[in-house]
Parts: structure tokens; sequence; C-alpha cells
């Protein structure tokens, strides 16, 4: 699956991103900080990383390198957000 998968330990986090060159999860967890949480790149394009700690309901967002520059999106396969310009929860 994609998105945000919670589980007893902490989240998993996918996302495909075919363009970039690097991911990672920013959010409530960890200030919001592109360096603390990198996902990995697996097969096809898509991006995962295991966070143990972070749990459903926590704001997170996906920073991406690409070569068009830095960007900062909401989760496409999130439940919920906040408001239009808000977080992914």
């Amino acid at each position: 699956g994609f998105g945000a998968l919670p589980h007893a330990q902490g989240t998993t986090f996918r996302v495909w991103a075919p363009a970039a060159t690097a991911v990672s999860v920013v959010g409530t967890f960890n200030n919001w900080d592109a360096q603390a949480n990198p996902l990995q790149a697996e097969d096809g394009g898509n991006w995962a990383a295991d966070l143990p700690g972070v749990k459903a309901g926590d704001g997170y967002k996906f920073a991406l390198q690409t070569p068009a520059g830095e960007l900062t999106r909401n989760d496409p396969y999130a439940r919920a957000v906040t408001n239009s310009a808000g977080y992914s929860l």
C-alpha cells in the first residue's frame, strides 16, 4: 500500500515519486526536518521508510528533491488533511 500505514510499533510511509532524486517525510514528529527521516528508493519509482513511534494522527508531508528543485507535498493517499493549505493526517 501507499501513504502512511500505521502499525503497532509506528508507521510505514510509502509514496510513488519516479522523478524524485531523494524523498523524506517531514512532520510534527520531527519538527518538519527534511534531513531527519529519508525514505529509501524501491523499484518502480517508489520510496519507503518505517518510522518507529510515529502514530496515526501525526501531521506530515513528503519532501522531495527533483531536477526542478525542492518540493513539499501532501500525501495523495492521506486519510485527511488539516485544510487545503495544511498537512496530511
